[in-house]
Formats: structure tokens, C-alpha cells, sequence
């Protein structure tokens, strides 16, 4: 069954949990690593990611979307980015997946 998978803050990976999506709380360091092995995964259909890690993770996240487009990456602001985070994250959430949680 393909499944949602979040990489990121604490905060974020707690919020999404609540719509079942398996989160992975990493710091910035261990991003490009979590990340690469979620791709590997036969079973992710998405994977969301903090704009921190993101970030962290260099180009990876755009190079795949564009050369690989499954799983698809989804960037999210993280709970406690300042930069663009201007609503709730359940609405970015909302958005991102097209439900409403």
C-alpha cells in the first residue's frame, strides 16, 4: 500500500501523525540521508518535507521532482520557520494533499 511519509521537526512530524503519515524527526544534518532512503522505498507515493531540511538537503529535492517524479516531495513550511510561514500548518497540509484532516 503506498503511504505518506513526512521528514522534519518534532512539531511538524507530531501534527501530521494525526492524519496518519509516518513521520521521521531528523535534524538538518541527517536530511539528504532520511531523504534518499524514502525515495528507495517501493512503497512512498509522497513524501513531505520542512523547508529546513529541504534546505539541508540541497538539490535533491528538485533534481528527483523533476528527473524521477515518484514519490513526489512536497516542501512544508516546519512549524518554526519564520521565512514563509504565515497560516496554520494544517492548512498547508490541506493543500499539499488536497484532503481536509
Amino acid at each position: 500500500m503506498d503511504r505518506i511519509y513526512c521528514i522534519g521537526d518534532r512539531d511538524t512530524v507530531s501534527a501530521l501523525s494525526l492524519g496518519d503519515i509516518e513521520g521521521l524527526v531528523v535534524d538538518e544534518a541527517e536530511a539528504s540521508g532520511v531523504l534518499q532512503d524514502l525515495i528507495s522505498r517501493d512503497n512512498a507515493a509522497l513524501i513531505i518535507i520542512t523547508a529546513g531540511c529541504s534546505l539541508a538537503a540541497g538539490d535533491m529535492v528538485a533534481k528527483h521532482n523533476l528527473e524521477k517524479g515518484r514519490p513526489f516531495i512536497c516542501e512544508i513550511p516546519g512549524i518554526h520557520d519564520e521565512e514563509g510561514f504565515r497560516t496554520s500548518l494544517l492548512r498547508y497540509v490541506t493543500e499539499a494533499l488536497g484532503v481536509s484532516l
